[in-house]
């Protein structure tokens, strides 16, 4: 082999395939093992590049941990399960409290509406919010390529106020306000970028988007769309006085790209090339340039960044991890905080709250808890309650938290 794992390794590795296979297969050809072994050679050398920049660990206090990545869909249920359990893996190793995904693939108005981004992490990272965007023109199946989302967790989340979509609906971007003083903002932007190619397939992103310009009789491109839709959309954020994160997939050199000579016009700077070295990384596993960037206004201070290797990320781009100031972000200090454990309710669903309560009084009934309740009450005369009593009241006490759980 030219590179990569040696060719003593993916040797030992194909005569140990030889000899492990060969009671189930008979006589296993070693030339096959070894056209295997350096498959899986180009494969490993492919996914695992250096990481670039740096990040401290533990997560200092003062700074907010995003990250910005790349799902490349997760509609099916064995990819969803794989790819959020590469993001809570992430989020727990590095301390992350919130972010920006793109292409999640995902038709969200074929779900109920319990059935979002959050719903998906919760089980491990339970004071999660989210917020996500796809192409609401088209709605046929629960795949649907292109798609954007953001979420935040931990001390992030306190902050998530307003929310703001693609207003053509076509999920190229989504966006969250967090502040504590409306007068200090902070906009994370996720974004998608089509490009200039045009793939075949009724379902691309870029046909998807084409659809849209036909439909509605514009004389432009795809690209061209993005570009002023999306340069309209920062001069807006400019105006209101947002301080912007944008971690945006641009399918283009991120410094020498079209998009990026407008977006230095208006201002703004990118991080992650500063962590690059002496040479221009890819981004995509099968691409040659930088297309994945993190823009932002010169008022937010980035403190640290770091590119993963590929296979650690979450889909076939680098995922990015960034720093940023809490004092650029929302103006004040935040320290990190420990949050008790507690469930997350949503008691705006009429049906579902009617139902919780006709449960919750059923049991209730059943188990007399209004007569047991009252005659605690008739037992306890005064001060010092005694010790029969306290016991009496625990029962009750634990019994109906089971039986509000149970009602859930």
């Amino acid at each position: 082999m030219r590179a990569g794992i040696p060719n003593s390794v993916a040797t030992q590795l194909a005569s140990g395939w030889a000899t492990q296979l060969s009671p189930e297969l008979g006589d296993l050809d070693e030339r096959i093992a070894e056209i295997e072994a350096n498959n899986l050679a180009r494969h490993y050398t492919r996914t695992h590049v250096d990481r670039l920049g740096f990040l401290p660990k533990p997560r200092p206090e003062g700074v907010f941990r995003l990250l910005g990545g790349q799902m490349n869909s997760a509609a099916s249920t064995e990819t969803r399960l794989r790819k959020t359990g590469d993001l809570v893996r992430i989020c727990q190793d590095f301390e992350v409290q919130g972010g920006s995904l793109s292409e999640v693939g995902v038709n969200w108005s074929t779900f109920p509406a319990s059935a979002n981004l959050a719903s998906w992490l919760r089980d491990d990272i339970p004071d999660v919010r989210t917020h996500t965007a796809h192409n609401k023109h088209e709605g046929v199946a629960h795949y649907q390529p292109g798609g954007t989302a953001t979420f935040a967790c931990g001390e992030l989340g306190r902050y998530m106020k307003q929310r703001g979509d693609d207003f053509r609906g076509l999920g190229r971007w989504c966006s969250t306000l967090f502040y504590s003083d409306p007068s200090h903002r902070t906009r994370v932007v996720a974004a998608y970028n089509v490009g200039r190619q045009s793939p075949k397939g009724l379902k691309t992103i870029y046909q998807q988007q084409l659809r849209h310009i036909q439909t509605h009789g514009l004389n432009t491109t795809p690209a061209r769309l993005f570009l002023t839709d999306f340069m309209a959309q920062l001069q807006v954020w400019q105006r209101q006085g947002d301080r912007i994160l944008i971690f945006i997939d641009m399918n283009e050199h991120i410094l020498r790209g079209t998009l990026a000579r407008y977006l230095l016009t208006m201002g703004l700077v990118e991080a992650s090339h500063q962590h690059w070295g002496t040479v221009e990384p890819h981004t995509f596993i099968g691409g040659v340039d930088p297309i994945d960037g993190v823009w932002h206004t010169p008022d937010l201070e980035v403190s640290a960044l770091t590119q993963l290797s590929f296979h650690e990320g979450l889909g076939d781009h680098r995922t990015v991890l960034v720093d940023i100031t809490t004092q650029s972000a929302i103006g004040k200090h935040e320290f990190r905080v420990i949050r008790p454990e507690a469930r997350r309710l949503n008691s705006t669903n009429t049906s579902v709250r009617s139902r919780y309560i006709t449960n919750l009084e059923g049991q209730m009934s059943i188990h007399r808890m209004q007569d047991r309740l009252d005659a605690c009450g008739r037992s306890i005369t005064g001060p010092p309650t005694t010790e029969a009593d306290k016991l009496s009241m625990q029962r009750l006490d634990t019994q109906m938290e089971e039986m509000q759980r149970g009602s859930e």
